[in-house]
Protein backbone atom coordinates (compact mmCIF):
# COMPACT_ATOMS: atom_id res chain seq x y z
CA UNK A 1 0.00 0.00 0.00
CA UNK A 2 1.84 3.45 -0.60
CA UNK A 3 2.60 5.74 2.15
CA UNK A 4 1.21 8.90 3.38
CA UNK A 5 2.22 12.63 2.15
CA UNK A 6 5.19 13.76 4.27
CA UNK A 7 4.29 17.43 4.82
CA UNK A 8 7.80 18.43 3.87
CA UNK A 9 6.35 17.62 0.09
CA UNK A 10 3.85 19.37 0.08
CA UNK A 11 4.25 22.71 -1.31
CA UNK A 12 5.57 25.09 1.14
CA UNK A 13 5.41 28.99 2.00
CA UNK A 14 6.51 30.92 -1.19
CA UNK A 15 6.32 27.85 -3.26
CA UNK A 16 4.73 29.67 -6.42
CA UNK A 17 2.00 26.65 -7.50
CA UNK A 18 0.61 27.11 -3.64
CA UNK A 19 -2.19 29.24 -2.88
CA UNK A 20 -5.42 30.10 -4.82
CA UNK A 21 -3.79 29.25 -8.11
CA UNK A 22 -2.96 26.00 -7.02
CA UNK A 23 -5.83 23.61 -6.96
CA UNK A 24 -4.98 19.81 -6.02
CA UNK A 25 -8.25 18.51 -6.93
CA UNK A 26 -11.61 19.31 -8.80
CA UNK A 27 -15.52 18.74 -9.18
CA UNK A 28 -18.10 19.41 -11.05
CA UNK A 29 -19.98 21.66 -8.97
CA UNK A 30 -17.35 24.41 -8.75
CA UNK A 31 -15.59 23.97 -5.96
CA UNK A 32 -11.41 23.13 -5.18
CA UNK A 33 -8.87 21.53 -2.36
CA UNK A 34 -5.78 23.74 -2.67
CA UNK A 35 -3.37 24.41 0.14
CA UNK A 36 -3.18 27.78 2.59
CA UNK A 37 -0.52 29.85 1.52
CA UNK A 38 1.43 31.57 3.85
CA UNK A 39 -0.43 34.56 3.36
CA UNK A 40 -3.79 33.41 3.84
CA UNK A 41 -4.14 32.22 7.61
CA UNK A 42 -5.66 35.09 8.38
CA UNK A 43 -8.37 34.57 6.16
CA UNK A 44 -8.17 30.60 7.19
CA UNK A 45 -8.78 31.93 10.96
CA UNK A 46 -11.94 33.92 9.47
CA UNK A 47 -13.50 30.97 8.25
CA UNK A 48 -12.31 28.87 11.91
CA UNK A 49 -14.19 31.66 13.87
CA UNK A 50 -17.33 31.28 11.35
CA UNK A 51 -17.69 27.82 11.51
CA UNK A 52 -20.01 25.96 13.61
CA UNK A 53 -17.44 23.45 14.40
CA UNK A 54 -14.15 25.66 14.45
CA UNK A 55 -12.39 25.42 17.63
CA UNK A 56 -9.12 26.85 19.07
CA UNK A 57 -7.43 23.35 17.84
CA UNK A 58 -8.51 24.25 14.30
CA UNK A 59 -6.76 28.21 14.42
CA UNK A 60 -3.40 29.48 13.56
CA UNK A 61 -2.42 30.38 16.88
CA UNK A 62 -2.50 26.53 17.53
CA UNK A 63 -0.48 26.04 14.66
CA UNK A 64 2.30 28.65 15.35
CA UNK A 65 2.39 27.15 19.54
CA UNK A 66 2.78 23.48 18.41
CA UNK A 67 5.56 24.49 15.39
CA UNK A 68 7.47 26.68 18.78
CA UNK A 69 7.46 24.20 21.65
CA UNK A 70 7.77 21.03 19.36
CA UNK A 71 10.04 21.72 16.22
CA UNK A 72 9.63 18.25 14.94
CA UNK A 73 6.32 19.09 13.99
CA UNK A 74 4.98 21.63 11.12
CA UNK A 75 1.33 22.66 9.73
CA UNK A 76 -0.80 23.57 7.10
CA UNK A 77 -3.88 23.67 6.32
CA UNK A 78 -6.46 21.56 3.35
CA UNK A 79 -9.30 23.73 2.40
CA UNK A 80 -11.84 23.81 0.02
CA UNK A 81 -12.42 27.07 -1.93
CA UNK A 82 -15.19 28.07 -4.56
CA UNK A 83 -13.65 28.35 -8.01
CA UNK A 84 -15.87 31.28 -8.64
CA UNK A 85 -15.24 33.76 -5.62
CA UNK A 86 -12.05 32.07 -4.16
CA UNK A 87 -14.22 31.46 -0.57
CA UNK A 88 -13.13 28.63 1.30
CA UNK A 89 -16.10 26.65 2.10
CA UNK A 90 -14.41 23.84 4.24
CA UNK A 91 -10.89 22.77 5.08
CA UNK A 92 -8.85 20.79 7.78
CA UNK A 93 -5.58 21.74 9.72
CA UNK A 94 -2.76 18.77 8.77
CA UNK A 95 0.53 18.30 10.50
CA UNK A 96 3.52 16.39 9.87
CA UNK A 97 5.25 15.02 12.63
CA UNK A 98 8.90 13.55 11.45
CA UNK A 99 10.54 11.35 13.49
CA UNK A 100 13.28 8.44 12.50
CA UNK A 101 11.86 5.86 15.18
CA UNK A 102 8.07 6.19 14.83
CA UNK A 103 7.77 6.81 11.16
CA UNK A 104 6.66 10.43 9.63
CA UNK A 105 3.02 10.89 10.51
CA UNK A 106 0.31 13.68 9.29
CA UNK A 107 -1.77 13.82 11.94
CA UNK A 108 -4.89 16.48 12.64
CA UNK A 109 -4.99 17.37 15.46
CA UNK A 110 -1.70 16.78 17.39
CA UNK A 111 -2.06 17.42 21.05
CA UNK A 112 -5.49 18.98 20.88
CA UNK A 113 -8.79 17.22 22.60
CA UNK A 114 -10.89 17.77 20.21
CA UNK A 115 -10.60 18.25 16.19
CA UNK A 116 -11.77 17.04 12.88
CA UNK A 117 -13.11 18.56 9.26
CA UNK A 118 -14.79 21.24 9.33
CA UNK A 119 -17.29 20.74 6.70
CA UNK A 120 -20.66 20.98 6.23
CA UNK A 121 -21.77 17.91 3.93
CA UNK A 122 -20.47 14.23 3.32
CA UNK A 123 -19.28 15.08 -0.10
CA UNK A 124 -17.08 18.36 1.61
CA UNK A 125 -15.54 15.42 3.93
CA UNK A 126 -14.90 13.08 0.51
CA UNK A 127 -13.34 15.82 -1.11
CA UNK A 128 -10.48 16.23 1.50
CA UNK A 129 -10.28 12.84 2.24
CA UNK A 130 -9.18 12.80 -1.81
CA UNK A 131 -7.25 15.96 -1.48
CA UNK A 132 -5.22 14.23 1.35
CA UNK A 133 -4.50 10.23 -0.50
CA UNK A 134 -3.62 12.14 -3.61
CA UNK A 135 -0.33 12.88 -2.22
CA UNK A 136 0.08 9.57 -1.25
CA UNK A 137 2.85 8.57 -4.38
CA UNK A 138 4.89 11.45 -2.60
CA UNK A 139 5.41 11.00 0.80
CA UNK A 140 7.46 9.27 2.89
CA UNK A 141 4.81 9.42 5.60
CA UNK A 142 3.55 5.77 6.52
CA UNK A 143 -0.38 7.30 8.08
CA UNK A 144 -3.04 9.96 8.12
CA UNK A 145 -4.85 10.37 11.53
CA UNK A 146 -7.63 12.69 11.70
CA UNK A 147 -8.06 12.67 15.81
CA UNK A 148 -10.69 14.07 18.06
CA UNK A 149 -13.67 13.60 15.95
CA UNK A 150 -17.11 13.80 18.04
CA UNK A 151 -19.65 12.45 15.94
CA UNK A 152 -19.33 9.13 13.83
CA UNK A 153 -20.55 9.96 10.27
CA UNK A 154 -21.54 7.20 7.41
CA UNK A 155 -19.64 9.37 5.16
CA UNK A 156 -17.01 8.45 6.84
CA UNK A 157 -17.16 5.14 5.66
CA UNK A 158 -16.92 5.84 1.97
CA UNK A 159 -13.74 7.68 2.39
CA UNK A 160 -9.75 6.08 2.69
CA UNK A 161 -10.32 5.92 5.90
CA UNK A 162 -11.22 3.50 8.88
CA UNK A 163 -12.18 4.72 11.96
CA UNK A 164 -11.53 3.69 15.88
CA UNK A 165 -12.65 4.39 19.11
CA UNK A 166 -10.31 4.57 22.27
CA UNK A 167 -10.72 7.31 24.18
CA UNK A 168 -14.20 9.01 25.66
CA UNK A 169 -15.07 12.97 25.70
CA UNK A 170 -16.62 14.57 29.03
CA UNK A 171 -18.66 18.07 28.87
CA UNK A 172 -21.57 19.64 30.07
CA UNK A 173 -24.35 21.51 28.50
CA UNK A 174 -24.11 25.38 29.82
CA UNK A 175 -28.25 25.53 29.44
CA UNK A 176 -28.21 26.51 33.67
CA UNK A 177 -26.69 29.44 35.84
CA UNK A 178 -24.03 27.54 38.02
CA UNK A 179 -26.10 26.74 40.96
CA UNK A 180 -28.27 24.52 38.93
CA UNK A 181 -25.07 22.72 37.35
CA UNK A 182 -23.62 22.51 40.63
CA UNK A 183 -26.89 20.41 41.90
CA UNK A 184 -25.94 17.31 39.30
CA UNK A 185 -22.58 16.95 40.70
CA UNK A 186 -21.55 13.98 43.54
CA UNK A 187 -21.25 14.56 47.02
CA UNK A 188 -17.79 14.37 47.02
CA UNK A 189 -17.08 17.23 44.40
CA UNK A 190 -19.84 19.25 46.14
CA UNK A 191 -17.46 18.32 49.44
CA UNK A 192 -14.26 19.25 47.49
CA UNK A 193 -14.97 22.66 46.65
CA UNK A 194 -16.79 23.44 49.84
CA UNK A 195 -13.46 22.27 51.78
CA UNK A 196 -11.14 24.24 49.56
CA UNK A 197 -13.31 26.83 49.83
CA UNK A 198 -13.14 27.39 53.55
CA UNK A 199 -9.74 27.06 53.56
CA UNK A 200 -9.23 30.60 52.05
CA UNK A 201 -7.68 29.87 48.81
CA UNK A 202 -8.07 32.30 46.12
CA UNK A 203 -8.63 31.88 42.88
CA UNK A 204 -7.66 34.90 39.89
CA UNK A 205 -6.80 34.85 36.62
CA UNK A 206 -2.46 35.39 36.29
CA UNK A 207 -0.52 35.18 32.76
CA UNK A 208 2.27 37.03 34.13
CA UNK A 209 5.98 35.16 33.21
CA UNK A 210 5.95 34.55 36.86
CA UNK A 211 3.18 32.88 37.31
CA UNK A 212 3.83 31.04 34.16
CA UNK A 213 7.07 29.70 35.75
CA UNK A 214 5.34 27.87 38.84
CA UNK A 215 2.73 26.79 37.46
CA UNK A 216 5.21 25.32 35.22
CA UNK A 217 6.91 23.71 37.82
CA UNK A 218 3.82 22.54 38.92
CA UNK A 219 3.18 20.98 35.58
CA UNK A 220 6.46 19.07 35.53
CA UNK A 221 5.71 17.69 39.14
CA UNK A 222 2.54 16.62 38.48
CA UNK A 223 3.44 14.69 35.45
CA UNK A 224 6.18 13.42 37.06
CA UNK A 225 3.58 11.89 39.60
CA UNK A 226 1.96 10.57 36.93
CA UNK A 227 5.05 8.71 35.17
CA UNK A 228 4.44 10.56 32.01
CA UNK A 229 6.65 13.15 30.25
CA UNK A 230 7.23 16.30 31.24
CA UNK A 231 6.59 18.81 28.76
CA UNK A 232 9.51 21.42 26.66
CA UNK A 233 10.10 24.33 29.65
CA UNK A 234 8.48 26.51 27.27
CA UNK A 235 5.73 24.42 26.28
CA UNK A 236 3.05 27.55 28.28
CA UNK A 237 4.99 30.16 27.10
CA UNK A 238 4.15 29.42 24.06
CA UNK A 239 0.84 28.65 23.95
CA UNK A 240 -0.21 32.08 26.04
CA UNK A 241 2.49 34.02 23.27
CA UNK A 242 0.30 32.45 20.44
CA UNK A 243 -2.96 31.69 21.11
CA UNK A 244 -5.67 34.82 20.68
CA UNK A 245 -5.49 36.86 24.35
CA UNK A 246 -9.31 35.87 24.64
CA UNK A 247 -8.31 32.07 24.36
CA UNK A 248 -6.12 30.94 26.52
CA UNK A 249 -6.47 31.75 30.32
CA UNK A 250 -3.92 30.79 33.27
CA UNK A 251 -6.00 30.21 37.03
CA UNK A 252 -3.99 30.25 39.75
CA UNK A 253 -5.02 29.12 42.83
CA UNK A 254 -3.21 30.76 46.12
CA UNK A 255 -2.99 30.03 49.88
CA UNK A 256 -1.26 32.52 52.39
CA UNK A 257 0.54 33.97 48.95
CA UNK A 258 1.70 30.66 47.75
CA UNK A 259 0.88 28.82 44.42
CA UNK A 260 -1.10 25.55 45.72
CA UNK A 261 -2.28 25.09 42.13
CA UNK A 262 -3.16 26.36 38.37
CA UNK A 263 -5.34 26.01 35.36
CA UNK A 264 -5.01 26.63 31.95
CA UNK A 265 -8.27 27.30 30.45
CA UNK A 266 -9.47 28.12 27.02
CA UNK A 267 -12.08 29.06 25.37
CA UNK A 268 -13.02 29.82 21.98
CA UNK A 269 -16.34 30.06 20.23
CA UNK A 270 -19.23 28.07 22.03
CA UNK A 271 -16.66 26.10 24.09
CA UNK A 272 -14.75 26.66 27.39
CA UNK A 273 -12.04 23.55 27.55
CA UNK A 274 -10.41 22.36 30.90
CA UNK A 275 -6.92 21.81 29.08
CA UNK A 276 -3.89 21.60 32.09
CA UNK A 277 -3.79 21.45 35.90
CA UNK A 278 -1.37 20.92 38.51
CA UNK A 279 -1.44 21.28 42.27
CA UNK A 280 1.01 21.42 44.98
CA UNK A 281 0.62 17.81 47.68
CA UNK A 282 -1.00 21.19 49.77
CA UNK A 283 -3.30 22.08 47.41
CA UNK A 284 -4.29 18.69 46.31
CA UNK A 285 -5.52 17.58 50.63
CA UNK A 286 -7.42 21.27 49.83
CA UNK A 287 -9.00 19.82 46.88
CA UNK A 288 -7.80 22.64 44.41
CA UNK A 289 -8.15 20.51 41.40
CA UNK A 290 -11.75 20.64 42.30
CA UNK A 291 -11.86 24.52 42.69
CA UNK A 292 -9.91 25.85 39.78
CA UNK A 293 -12.37 23.66 37.96
CA UNK A 294 -15.76 24.89 39.45
CA UNK A 295 -14.13 28.76 39.25
CA UNK A 296 -13.91 27.99 35.43
CA UNK A 297 -17.09 26.74 34.92
CA UNK A 298 -18.80 29.35 36.28
CA UNK A 299 -16.56 31.99 34.07
CA UNK A 300 -17.31 29.93 31.30
CA UNK A 301 -21.45 30.77 31.92
CA UNK A 302 -20.54 34.46 32.84
CA UNK A 303 -19.09 34.43 28.95
CA UNK A 304 -21.78 32.46 27.56
CA UNK A 305 -20.24 29.41 26.47
CA UNK A 306 -22.75 27.05 25.33
CA UNK A 307 -20.57 23.72 26.51
CA UNK A 308 -17.89 23.01 28.75
CA UNK A 309 -15.00 20.30 27.90
CA UNK A 310 -13.16 18.27 30.72
CA UNK A 311 -11.05 17.14 27.86
CA UNK A 312 -10.73 13.64 26.28
CA UNK A 313 -9.91 10.32 28.62
CA UNK A 314 -8.39 6.73 27.34
CA UNK A 315 -11.52 4.39 27.53
CA UNK A 316 -8.81 2.11 30.19
CA UNK A 317 -8.19 4.90 32.57
CA UNK A 318 -10.82 3.99 35.04
CA UNK A 319 -9.63 6.48 37.64
CA UNK A 320 -9.86 9.60 35.01
CA UNK A 321 -13.28 8.55 33.86
CA UNK A 322 -14.80 8.08 37.38
CA UNK A 323 -13.55 11.60 38.40
CA UNK A 324 -15.21 13.15 35.04
CA UNK A 325 -17.88 11.79 35.52
CA UNK A 326 -18.87 12.85 39.27
CA UNK A 327 -19.43 16.27 37.71
CA UNK A 328 -22.87 15.26 35.76
CA UNK A 329 -21.00 15.21 32.41
CA UNK A 330 -22.28 14.11 29.11
CA UNK A 331 -20.11 11.10 27.92
CA UNK A 332 -19.48 9.97 23.96
CA UNK A 333 -16.97 8.54 22.26
CA UNK A 334 -14.23 10.39 20.17
CA UNK A 335 -13.22 8.84 16.88
CA UNK A 336 -9.82 8.21 15.22
CA UNK A 337 -9.61 7.98 11.29
CA UNK A 338 -6.69 6.59 10.08
CA UNK A 339 -5.33 5.65 6.67
CA UNK A 340 -3.91 2.87 6.35
CA UNK A 341 -6.08 1.06 8.88
CA UNK A 342 -5.06 1.46 12.55
CA UNK A 343 -4.55 -2.22 12.89
CA UNK A 344 -3.14 -2.05 16.52
CA UNK A 345 -6.69 -0.01 17.80
CA UNK A 346 -4.44 2.63 19.13
CA UNK A 347 -4.88 5.97 18.21
CA UNK A 348 -1.34 6.96 17.70
CA UNK A 349 -0.18 3.71 16.48
CA UNK A 350 1.52 0.76 17.94
CA UNK A 351 4.83 2.47 18.01
CA UNK A 352 3.92 5.76 20.03
CA UNK A 353 2.78 3.63 22.27
CA UNK A 354 5.01 1.26 23.10
CA UNK A 355 7.42 3.63 22.99
CA UNK A 356 5.64 5.58 25.99
CA UNK A 357 4.75 2.62 28.06
CA UNK A 358 8.38 1.44 27.61
CA UNK A 359 9.88 4.82 29.05
CA UNK A 360 6.72 5.63 31.71
CA UNK A 361 8.79 3.87 34.44
CA UNK A 362 11.69 7.20 33.58
CA UNK A 363 9.84 9.52 33.57
CA UNK A 364 8.43 9.17 37.22
CA UNK A 365 11.28 7.32 38.96
CA UNK A 366 14.22 8.10 37.72
CA UNK A 367 16.51 11.36 38.78
CA UNK A 368 14.77 14.28 37.65
CA UNK A 369 18.03 15.69 34.98
CA UNK A 370 17.24 11.99 33.21
CA UNK A 371 13.52 12.23 33.46
CA UNK A 372 13.98 15.61 31.35
CA UNK A 373 16.37 14.08 28.95
CA UNK A 374 13.69 11.26 28.35
CA UNK A 375 11.04 13.74 27.88
CA UNK A 376 12.80 15.87 25.78
CA UNK A 377 13.81 12.43 23.49
CA UNK A 378 10.12 11.70 23.66
CA UNK A 379 8.80 14.84 22.04
CA UNK A 380 11.25 15.04 19.33
CA UNK A 381 8.93 12.00 17.86
CA UNK A 382 5.50 12.26 19.48
CA UNK A 383 2.79 14.10 17.66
Amino acid sequence: MNSLPNIESMPGPGDPTLGRDSSTSHDSTGIRASWIDSGEWSEWDRFVDGHVDGLIYHHSGWKNFLEEAFPHISGKALVLRCQKSGSIRAGIPIYGARSRILGNRMISSPFGTLGGALVSSPEQFQMLATGISDHLAQSKSRRVEIRGVRHFEESFQGSVFSASSGFFHHYLELNRPPEELRKEFSKGVKYSISKSLKSGIEVHEDAGVEAIDQYSILLDRGRRRLCLPTYPSHFVHAMVKHLPDSSVSLLVARKDGDLVGGMLELQFGDWAIYEQVADSPAGRSMGVNHLLLWHSIQRAVAAGRRYYSLGRTSTGNEGLLRFKRMWGTNEEPLWSLSFPPDETGLEQGGNASLLRGAMGWGFGKSPESIAKMMSRLFYQHWG
